[in-house]
């Protein structure tokens, strides 16, 4: 299993199994005998990897809107626009 299936899912890995060699196995029983080995993770339980450029990208975003910000709210409720959305500053 872990030799030729080692990246696949349970469903195809049953699949494949079943087809190729021959070995009905269930996809639920082949999936436990996959996560007791460590095979398969489910996809709720694996870590999702966080792009660092786009964190960085983000906060330069929010200190180049700041400026901008304090303009808009200086200014008199008549200049502002009434078909915009009132907004508030996200902590």
């Amino acid at each position: 299993m872990r030799e030729r299936y080692e990246d696949f899912g349970p469903t195809l890995a049953a699949e494949k199994l079943a087809e190729v060699h021959g070995l009905p196995i269930g996809v639920e029983t082949l999936r436990q005998w996959m996560i007791d080995d460590r095979i398969w993770v489910r996809r709720r339980d694996r870590i999702t990897r966080i792009d660092q450029g786009a964190i960085v990208e983000n906060k330069r975003l929010s200190e180049a809107l700041e400026p901008c910000q304090a303009m808009q709210a200086e200014l008199p409720p008549k200049l502002r626009s009434r078909k915009a959305p009132a907004r508030t500053a996200h902590a």
